[in-house]
């Protein structure tokens, strides 16, 4: 690891917003049909979580808890902080990753 001008590795903190991946979780099939919505006269039938019922939070929060946990526990990012559907940590490596899809340098 290489030192800087200040006489410390550098930090990198990032962030990681996950706020549409509980849209790809899908329903028992008899919850699906109370997930029935109109247009145009025709009944279409959600078979993904729906994120405006009491429920909701609860089986989305289970299923990221759950990722939380084989991250931090088999992959020993012991570091790794998250809230819902954010997680936030740093990396003191100086090699960043290009990411396409961001057009942006990682760590």
């Amino acid at each position: 690891m290489a030192i800087t001008d200040h006489g410390r590795a550098p930090t990198w903190l990032f962030k990681s917003d996950i706020a549409a991946a509980y849209r790809h979780i899908p329903m028992h099939l008899l919850w699906q049909i109370k997930q029935v919505n109109m247009s145009q006269g025709l009944c279409h039938i959600d078979q993904n979580i729906a994120f405006g019922t009491c429920t909701a939070p609860t089986i989305w929060c289970s299923f990221f808890m759950l990722v939380m946990w084989i991250m931090i526990h088999i992959y020993s990012c012991l570091d790794l902080l998250h809230y819902m559907d954010d997680t936030w940590s740093y990396d003191m490596d100086l090699n960043l990753i290009y990411y396409e899809p961001y057009d942006s340098w990682l760590p």
